[in-house]
């Protein structure tokens, strides 16, 4: 990154992060306060039992990769390197999150592999900030 480069989330209320990379990055979810399912993107309304008492939650950074493809022919406009990995990680809350796979080569990826959640640029506005979205990698260890 080029250093006083501004990183603006792709979208407002997904995830929590440090422009500076020092402090924790999360995913922002909601618990119903009724039945206690959580959800990702955050709901007002429980989907599952109806309640309207909702509570922001952070979810877990880690999870275990529970599908993936892997992308060989560019969508239209993409202008990214192919071939490229997108999974579906399974939180310990139960929530499966949709997400690019980085940090890995297709080839590497192995369902049940133990994912970690990352920030990362996605394309540059035109201002030129960095906007940035989460995606996983393979779980690196130390702190998570």
């Amino acid at each position: 990154m080029i250093e006083g480069k501004k990183k603006v989330p792709i979208r407002e209320g997904l995830f929590h992060f440090s422009p500076s990379g020092q402090g924790p990055s999360y995913l922002i979810g909601s618990q119903c306060e009724k039945c206690g399912q959580t959800f990702f993107p955050m709901k007002i309304q429980c989907p599952k039992c109806s309640a309207k008492e909702m509570k922001e939650t952070p979810l877990s950074s880690r999870g275990k990769l529970y599908t993936y493809t892997v992308i060989y022919q560019p969508p239209p406009g993409y202008v990214g390197k192919t071939p490229y990995a997108v999974g579906k990680v399974e939180l310990p809350e139960g929530e499966r999150i949709l997400a690019p796979l980085v940090e890995v080569e297709p080839p590497q990826l192995r369902v049940g592999m133990e994912m970690e959640l990352v920030i990362g640029k996605v394309f540059e506005d035109p201002e030129g900030g960095e906007v940035v979205t989460y995606q996983f990698r393979p779980y690196k260890g130390g702190r998570g």
